[in-house]
């Protein structure tokens, strides 16, 4: 999906489109960190995006097609780790 937006012409002008697909990948993934997001988060992640040359349409197809398949697994809830302790007897 990505070769398909991006400029035809320069080099120049692929290797800019390619930092901000970095640039968007990234401020996205942060949607899906283990901490609770505050709202200075959300701004700053918002305030990042809205900085790349992306419709909001195209950053929408990023989230769903590039960035939750990948991350998505960080929004489960963690596995309990079972050590074997409550399988031993005391005494």
């Amino acid at each position: 999906m990505f070769f398909t937006m991006v400029a035809q012409g320069s080099i120049g002008a692929e290797i800019l489109k390619t930092d901000e697909l970095y640039t968007a990948w990234i401020a996205i993934s942060d949607l899906f960190l283990d901490t609770e997001l505050k709202r200075s988060d959300i701004k700053f992640i918002v305030r990042r995006l809205a900085e790349t040359a992306f419709s909001e349409e195209q950053l929408t197809e990023f989230y769903l097609y590039d960035v939750a398949p990948v991350c998505h697994i960080n929004a489960l809830p963690p596995h309990q780790v079972e050590s074997g302790w409550h399988l031993i007897k005391s005494g």
